[in-house]
């Protein structure tokens, strides 16, 4: 177990933290963390929030409308036009529409500028997903035998991280230039129906000219403030080009990110083998279904006893775990409590079969706990009869992935 003082690693039966001295009773019980998990409420918060974000762009779309409306209100009741001919009108609407274009034409370099710069981090992302589609392969040798590696999980954690930083850089500043053009459109296209509408019966002498030109300008300020909408979906790359979340990356359950999390959990899952028992994950996955069994060699007597769960595919009753707890103190890993009460010392092996399991497939993980032969600094090799309790890297991964399942579905008919 760790202090929660200093944070030192306390190897038990120790009954103190040898580097800050506090006793182990005086710790916290680790136990107490654990929580069960509550993704429905989380999944409502997220929904919740989209539906705000929703709703705060429709606001904004309906304010401008008012705006325009109370623009064209006020240009028909002024007494500047209103029961008067414009001698000059040619002249008003040349100034209007040259200004409109200018600024329109504005709006366009910009929506180009960001365009460009858009397409490059869309570029680098897919790059970096094709990347972690073929990494958790590496994992086997030639002759198909898993290996643990440690630079797969670096590796894994790089490219979360440069995902994260290409896919949100520069959001804030592109959300700016779009809100802005996106403003420039509303401005361009209050000016224009104002401006036609408000002049209608002092510059138009033909009424039914003067409706057709009416619909047509309006219908044009359709067509810009869809335009419009276009350009603010610029600043999220993750909607205008399908990229996936951060988020629907550690998402098990997640189908058409074209990545297996799953098996990217069991590469990076590891073992504590302190009391209680508890499995970990070097990132905070969401929606897993864990399945433990697990088998312990007493020292005594070499008798095999069952400590929890049985065979995946003959019991009936197996049962997921529960109570979770994401550590935020140590790059938001996540742990499982697999048993509250663990003494490793009474074994002289442990076998550790889980079974993973989500929307994207099944996969098996294996661990296994042994007494051996250790070599000292001196060269003497020694026995180990009691279990360290260090944490544990997986021996062997068995995945039936979703994805594989359904390669050749449309290929090969059944």
């Amino acid at each position: 177990m760790y202090c929660k003082h200093c944070g030192g690693f306390i190897q038990l039966p120790a009954d103190h933290c040898s580097k800050c001295g506090i006793l182990v009773s005086a710790q916290p019980d680790p136990r107490s963390k654990f929580v069960e998990e509550d993704t429905a409420a989380s999944n409502r918060s997220r929904r919740w929030k989209h539906w705000l974000r929703q709703a705060a762009v429709g606001a904004l779309i309906a304010g401008f409308g008012v705006l325009i409306w109370l623009l064209t209100y006020w240009l028909m009741d002024t007494k500047m036009l209103k029961g008067k001919t414009l001698e000059r009108g040619d002249d008003i609407l040349s100034i209007v529409f040259n200004i409109s274009s200018s600024t329109l034409t504005l709006v366009g370099l910009v929506t180009i500028f960001v365009s460009i710069n858009g397409q490059h981090r869309i570029q680098r992302c897919r790059e970096i997903l094709w990347e972690l589609m073929e990494l958790p392969y590496q994992c086997w040798n030639d002759r198909g035998k898993f290996e643990y590696k440690f630079t797969l999980e670096q590796g894994i954690r790089q490219r979360f991280l440069a995902y994260k930083e290409v896919l949100y850089s520069g959001r804030t500043f592109n959300y700016v230039i779009v809100m802005f053009a996106f403003v420039i459109i509303i401005i361009v296209s209050s000016m224009i129906t104002a401006t036609v509408t408000g002049m209608g019966s002092a510059y138009f002498t033909n009424m039914n000219e003067a409706a057709f030109i009416k619909h047509t300008v309006r219908l044009g300020v359709v067509m810009m403030l869809a335009f419009g909408l276009l350009i603010l979906s610029l600043s999220r790359i993750s909607l205008i080009a399908s990229l996936p979340s951060l988020h629907n990356l550690i998402d098990t359950n997640a189908t058409k990110t074209g990545l297996s999390s799953i098996l990217f959990a069991a590469i990076t899952m590891r073992v504590i083998p302190t009391n209680p028992l508890v499995i970990r994950f070097a990132f905070p996955f969401r929606n897993l279904q864990i399945c433990p069994w697990i088998v312990g060699t007493l020292r005594e007597n070499g008798e095999e006893v069952q400590l929890i769960g049985g065979p995946f595919e003959t019991d009936p009753n197996k049962e997921s775990l529960k109570l979770a707890h994401i550590d935020h103190d140590r790059a938001h890993r996540l742990q499982y409590l697999v048993l509250p009460e663990f003494d490793v010392t009474l074994y002289s092996k442990v076998k550790y079969q889980f079974e993973l399991q989500s929307k994207q497939g099944t996969v098996y993980v294996r661990f296994e706990h042994a007494a051996g032969k250790v070599t000292g600094e001196d060269g003497v090799e020694a026995e180990i009869t009691v279990l360290n309790q260090d944490w544990i890297h997986p021996i062997g991964i068995g995945p039936k992935l979703a994805v594989e399942s359904q390669l050749f579905e449309k290929v090969v008919p059944r």
